[in-house]
């Protein structure tokens, strides 16, 4: 999925990475701070749209000046996880998984070209699969117990809610 989010280029793949390799691949393939250049563990997504509010509002903080992070692509990690702390973002992300979300965005579209061609000679292999959240280790992930609060809905859809809910209030609240 590649899409424009006020003036920022954005691509979502799914695919498989050699765990030992994301860090050097990230450090080798981010050509900007004013970018986002990231490998996210699909156990710790419950959908896109998870992804997209956080790169969104990772940007709108960024070019306000207000963001904690000195670069777009930790400040995208604190709104994806729901926290203010750099520390706990980090923790989350570096989960091992079979399965990962390759997520990149810059302003300028033959940079992000480049970050996903430098990805894929990274090893970062492109691959369909489905999300398949697990609601008891997602839940204890992102610390909701509140999910009694959306009696009527599926505990899928009740834990996506929550989620999406607390990236939204993340820094309101804490």
């Amino acid at each position: 999925m590649v899409r424009d989010a006020k003036s920022l280029n954005i691509a979502i793949k799914k695919g498989t990475a050699n765990i030992n390799n994301i860090e050097a691949m990230i450090n080798k393939c981010l050509f900007s701070k004013k970018d986002i250049f990231t490998i996210v563990p699909a156990s710790t997504i419950v959908s896109e749209l998870q992804i997209i509010n956080a790169v969104e509002k990772a940007l709108a903080e960024f070019r306000s000046k207000k963001a904690i992070a000195k670069s777009l692509s930790l400040e995208f990690l604190l709104f994806l996880y729901g926290t203010r702390k750099i520390k706990e973002a980090l923790k989350i992300v570096a989960q091992k998984d079979k399965q990962y979300f390759l997520v990149a965005a810059s302003e300028n579209k033959d940079r992000l070209k480049r970050m996903l061609s430098c990805a894929i000679n990274s090893g970062f292999k492109e691959r369909e699969f489905a999300l398949k959240p697990n609601t008891k280790k997602l839940a204890a992930l992102y610390n909701i117990d509140w999910l009694h609060a959306y009696k009527g809905y599926k505990k899928d859809e009740a834990l996506k809610l929550a989620i999406l809910e607390k990236q939204a209030l993340s820094r309101l609240i804490e």
